[in-house]
């Protein structure tokens, strides 16, 4: 391969033009092998470094396509891997161009986690259980997934966010044990279900009728008796 013209971009980005080959955009930093200072116009590659200058242009195209993701939303490390797979781009370059984005804090699934938490409880109530799993399933870790939950109910209230699912639920007709198990699968639990449903009662003073309501748990039968009076 035969550089036959170059220009920096920026302070780490280069243009390389070669014979019988498309431009080629890439980041200093994605180079292996071949060292910058060979670079230049006139300078014959052989084929290690050509692969070298190729690979770090692959790279160098994911991390402009994860940061126009990026641009829009935040994203977890692991969204942003799925959907440049998705486009073809090669996992190796994936890799590097996410690696060098966490490294400047560009990505980040501490922020992306806090970010998600806000927008997501806007429109779903569900309770830390749920939106644990959630984050888990969208790559977070568990210990970023944790510090987040934390950080997330020391400025909201559990209790207000089962309350919200409880209007909700009773909204589009549930009740009895589809109700209770409505709000155990969005991550509540019997105490948080019991005080809702007892502060939806003394709001709204309904017709409600709730006389036995038998809820298996994981290792035993629990049973939990609400009584709403009309």
């Amino acid at each position: 391969m035969h550089i036959i013209a170059t220009e920096q971009v920026s302070s780490d980005c280069m243009k390389v033009e070669t014979d019988g080959a498309p431009v080629f955009f890439m980041r200093t930093v994605y180079l292996s092998t071949l060292a910058v200072e060979r670079i230049h116009a006139g300078e014959e590659l052989d084929e290690e470094a050509a692969l070298d200058l190729l690979d770090a242009s692959l790279a160098f195209a994911a991390e402009k396509k994860a940061l126009d993701y990026l641009a829009r939303r935040e994203h977890s490390r692991k969204e942003l891997e799925r959907k440049l797979l998705q486009k073809g781009m090669q996992k190796a370059a994936v890799f590097r161009a996410l690696d060098y984005l966490e490294a400047r804090r560009f990505l980040s699934d501490e922020r992306f986690a806090e970010s998600w938490l806000r927008t997501h409880t806007l429109t779903k109530a569900q309770g830390r259980s749920r939106l644990l799993s959630e984050l888990l399933s969208r790559g977070v870790s568990r210990e970023i997934a944790g510090e987040a939950l934390d950080a997330f109910f020391a400025e909201h209230d559990a209790d207000a966010l089962c309350e919200r699912a409880v209007e909700k639920a009773l909204r589009v007709g549930k009740r009895d044990e589809k109700l209770v198990q409505s709000l155990l699968q969005s991550g509540f639990t019997y105490r948080q279900i019991k005080q809702a449903l007892s502060a939806w009662e003394s709001k709204n003073c309904g017709e409600m009728l709730i006389n036995r309501l038998t809820c298996l748990s994981a290792d035993r039968s629990v049973n939990l008796h609400f009584l709403v009076r009309t």
